[in-house]
């Protein structure tokens, strides 16, 4: 889950949208920003048919987000995977505009999530996700930055369940941990 690397110094609200572009339509792996952006408004405009729960663990966070709704959960499925992607892809981010979006791409080397379709083992159409922190014993203060980020990340995708589009544009804050980073 997440190995090593160098820390990001572009912190500060008002990024932008994705880092390495210019915010167009441009081809990545699964999906363009625009196909991702019309997704996550798909599930925002469907948000009621969404369930969704997690639980903090001691490197992260353990999630079930689904839906009875077949095609909302292979939405939820598919943008998982979008994001996982670009998790992956190391040059790429999205909502970079808030603050606790873009430190999660920023120290994405240190994190990493396993990721399980619920198709066959649950009635509801989703995933379980379990992400968190690789090697988080030897205490390394980024590290433990990351964890709380992961946290606050889940909790804020709670909130856009509960909460809709309103809590999307919003500013997340980053834990306190990490300004000291």
């Amino acid at each position: 889950m997440g190995h090593g690397g160098s820390r990001k110094s572009d912190r500060g609200k008002g990024r932008g949208g994705m880092r390495g572009s210019n915010g167009g339509d441009h081809n990545m792996q699964g999906g363009s920003h625009r196909e991702m952006m019309g997704l996550i408004h798909k599930l925002f405009d469907n948000r009621d048919l969404i369930k969704r729960s997690y639980n903090k663990t001691n490197i992260g966070i353990e999630s079930y987000t689904r839906s009875d709704d077949t095609q909302v959960g292979e939405w939820i499925q598919t943008h998982v995977y979008q994001m996982e992607t670009l998790m992956e892809s190391n040059d790429e981010g999205i909502m970079l505009m808030d603050d606790l979006f873009h430190e999660m791409f920023d120290l994405r080397e240190l994190h990493g999530m396993v990721v399980t379709n619920t198709t066959d083992k649950d009635p509801h159409k989703g995933v379980h996700v379990v992400h968190g922190v690789a090697n988080l014993v030897d205490h390394n203060k980024e590290k433990r930055c990351a964890k709380k980020l992961i946290w606050a990340h889940a909790a804020a995708l709670s909130r856009f369940v509960d909460l809709g589009r309103h809590e999307m544009h919003k500013n997340h804050r980053v834990p306190k941990i990490c300004s000291a980073i």
